[in-house]
């Protein structure tokens, strides 16, 4: 959207960050390019070296570094 510099991006949409090993799939997302940011309020897969989280609604940085789940279901290792 021109006026808000939101890009939608849809079908079979799949985002990498090769450095740290991370891949996000999903049917649709935003990508907000004044912030350099992610959302989605759709179904997801996102892939960490240790985890794979399925859900709904997802935000993260540009770079997948910094991630924010709203719904979630799969096993992560939580560390001390």
């Amino acid at each position: 959207y021109s006026k808000t510099n939101v890009a939608e991006i849809k079908n079979n949409v799949v985002i990498y960050n090769y450095a740290k090993k991370n891949k996000l799939e999903t049917s649709e997302i935003f990508w907000d390019q004044k912030t350099h940011y992610f959302f989605t309020e759709n179904s997801f897969a996102f892939y960490t070296v240790s985890d794979t989280i399925y859900g709904t609604g997802f935000e993260a940085t540009e770079d997948l570094g910094v991630w924010w789940v709203k719904n979630q279901s799969g096993v992560i290792e939580i560390k001390d």
